[in-house]
């Protein structure tokens, strides 16, 4: 007995629905959107990183001009963002070196 995948297509040929054997899924029809809603995940994406990053902002500038919070907690809440800002600066460093000397670079899975 064949697992037949969850995914339905149609046979270009009748446009009956025919039914794809998991084995035989392409890795671009596993857990993808569809191609003409890919550009909506991406405005959606853009519009939620534009919002939490002007949120962030917003809140990191209220926190430091606040008269009533001490020096001292404004500096040490500083060193934390700043510590973990360079954390990612080499992450994202470290990743783009390691791509350019990737040998399975081209290679599909």
């Amino acid at each position: 007995m064949q697992h037949y995948a969850t995914e339905i297509t149609h046979n270009s040929a009748t446009m009956l629905p025919e039914r794809v054997p998991a084995q035989f899924r392409t890795s671009s029809q596993i857990g993808t959107a569809p191609r003409e809603g890919r550009s909506l995940y991406k405005v959606a994406y853009a519009l939620i990183g534009i919002g939490a990053t002007a949120l962030v902002i917003w809140g990191i500038r209220e926190f430091l001009t606040d008269p009533s919070v001490d020096p001292l907690i404004r500096i040490a809440v500083a060193a934390v963002g700043i510590g973990l800002l360079l954390l990612v600066a080499i992450v994202i460093r470290d990743r783009v070196r390691a791509s350019r000397n990737d040998r399975f670079k081209g290679v599909q899975r």
